[in-house]
């Protein structure tokens, strides 16, 4: 409404929305090793019309007794989801869609990923396990 053309938009911790990009080659955006925080797991480039949702066990957490708890909770046991990873980004056109699966991935498990494409559309996710591994899949 107001005319802009491009824009970067960081809603939260977890949610970004890139629009069109001055930049030659798209916005860039750094996502933090969530064991190393002054070290980057990866650098997501020439993002333009995208939506990024991040989900992960390392921003919003307390220990007690040696045991990590997170505010990522799997709705089958009221505990924190147990997945194996310690953070999941997707990457879509669609930023509802983007923040719902990296938090429905985060707590199922990298193995059912495939799964969430068949009700949506496309998307990109980027992995990092428990043990600081980065992968990555594209699914739909």
């Amino acid at each position: 409404e107001k005319g802009e053309t491009y824009a970067s938009i960081n809603i939260g911790q977890s949610s970004l929305v890139f629009l069109d990009s001055p930049f030659d080659g798209g916005f860039s955006v750094r996502i933090r090793h969530p064991r190393n925080p002054s070290q980057s797991a990866l650098i997501l480039s020439g993002l333009e019309n995208v939506s990024i949702g991040i989900s992960g066990d390392y921003q919003r957490f307390f220990e007690q007794d040696g045991k990590k708890y997170h505010h990522i909770l799997n709705p089958k046991t009221g505990y924190p989801a147990e997945s194996g990873l310690s953070s999941v980004t997707v990457v879509c056109k669609n930023g509802f869609y983007a923040d719902g699966l990296s938090t429905a991935i985060f707590v199922s498990g990298k193995e059912k990923a495939p799964e969430f494409s068949k009700n949506t559309d496309a998307f990109d996710v980027v992995f990092i396990g428990s043990d600081g591994e980065v992968s990555e899949q594209s699914c739909g």
